[in-house]
């Protein structure tokens, strides 16, 4: 269907995401804890974890841009539609032909109106603000623990680690995937009150429009 994947939009494509957690399933299956090698097999599971954390960060990126882009638009076409609905009626005053009967201004401010309100209602300038934000604290995160990792791997023992060591290893892994999941469900909690907030002030103002006279 064009350029609209319908395999997508039903919910039969195999995206990016789903596709790294299977790899990370899959990473996990291999790793066989052999005595003296525990440091290697948690490099395994952080690698895996930290592959789950960057393909969310590209996610996230992509996103950003494509809001940015949408709010670009709906805003330039916003001001350009007001430009020209403020302009029109001086044309028309001064005898130009453009809108003799003065009106047609009125339709360009009506629809500068709606060029920022689909900016609103679409997410554009909020939803690349949330973006930017989200994608800029995982990569706090992603570097933080990377960090962190780095030094954990240079003052354990190069062979046989203790329980303690090991311990420490879960650790750092499991703070990573808390936060990192943590983030994504803090974003998409934002998302969907976003999505509802805004889809109320627009049903609002349609039943205020549509309780005045004529319509008007």
């Amino acid at each position: 269907m064009g350029w609209v994947d319908m395999t997508y939009l039903l919910g039969n494509h195999e995206s990016e995401g789903i596709k790294k957690l299977n790899s990370f399933r899959d990473e996990l299956k291999r790793i066989k804890w052999v005595k003296g090698d525990e440091i290697e097999s948690l490099s395994l599971v952080f690698n895996a974890l930290d592959a789950l954390a960057e393909e969310k960060l590209q996610y996230y990126y992509g996103r950003r841009k494509r809001q940015a882009l949408l709010s670009i638009v709906f805003r330039s076409l916003g001001w350009a539609a007001g430009f020209v609905g403020v302009v029109l009626p001086f044309l028309s005053d001064h005898q130009f032909s453009f809108d003799p009967n003065g009106k047609l201004g009125y339709v360009f401010l009506v629809a500068a109106a709606s060029f920022l309100g689909a900016n609103t209602l679409f997410g554009g300038t909020s939803g690349h603000v949330r973006y930017a934000t989200t994608q800029f604290k995982l990569e706090q995160l992603v570097v933080s623990t990377r960090l962190d990792w780095l030094f954990y791997k240079s003052r354990v023992s190069a062979g046989e680690c203790s329980s303690k060591e090991v311990g420490e290893g879960f650790e750092i892994l499991q703070k990573y995937s808390q936060e990192f999941y943590s983030l994504v469900i803090g974003e998409a909690g934002d998302w969907g009150e976003s999505v509802l907030e805004e889809l109320v002030n627009y049903q609002r103002s349609v039943d205020k429009k549509s309780k005045l006279p004529d319509g008007s």
